[in-house]
């Protein structure tokens, strides 16, 4: 199962350290992302989701409601866990963890994919977004990036990553 815990501001890493110290196989997914440096252009890390951090366990949803309970008292800037509702089910569906698995990859990191635009259709020739086509609502060619609109916690998220568009045929 997958768990969604919002924390304060800026402090991912410091709680996500944290729990990894207390046995809990928490991690922040990230994207690549092109940055600009003396004239260079360079890929750089960034938060994919700010303020959140994703816990991959076996626990059921009891159990690991009562440790997330007792972290958040030995931890002030975990805020709270995210939940559908009360009645048990987890934040994040099958569907859900399965569109996150195939964009971050291993490394929990979304990395740049490749592409190109052929009469206004977006057509992706490498990276994670393979298949995602469909989920793109915008690019910007300029930043390469691309926005996909996805299905995350029961609402529609908009996630910015990194795409190259080589070419506009």
């Amino acid at each position: 199962m997958w768990y969604v815990v919002y924390v304060k501001g800026s402090q991912e890493d410091k709680v996500a350290q944290f729990l990894q110290d207390n046995q809990i196989n928490a991690f922040i997914p990230m994207k690549e992302k092109f940055h600009r440096k003396e004239g260079k252009l360079i890929k750089v890390n960034q938060v994919l989701f700010p303020n959140y951090i994703f816990i991959e366990t076996t626990d059921n949803y009891i159990d690991f409601s009562e440790k997330f309970n007792q972290f958040k008292i030995r931890n002030k800037n975990l805020i709270k866990q995210l939940r559908y509702d009360l009645e048990g089910t987890p934040p994040l569906q099958e569907e859900e963890i399965s569109i996150l698995e195939k964009l971050l990859g291993l490394n929990k990191i979304v990395e740049v994919s490749l592409g190109f635009i052929e009469d206004d259709k977006v057509v992706i020739t490498d990276g994670p977004l393979m298949g995602f086509e469909s989920y793109i609502t915008y690019i910007n060619r300029h930043k390469r990036e691309a926005k996909l609109e996805i299905e995350l916690l029961g609402s529609k998220r908009e996630v910015t990553v990194s795409l190259d568009i080589l070419t506009k045929i």
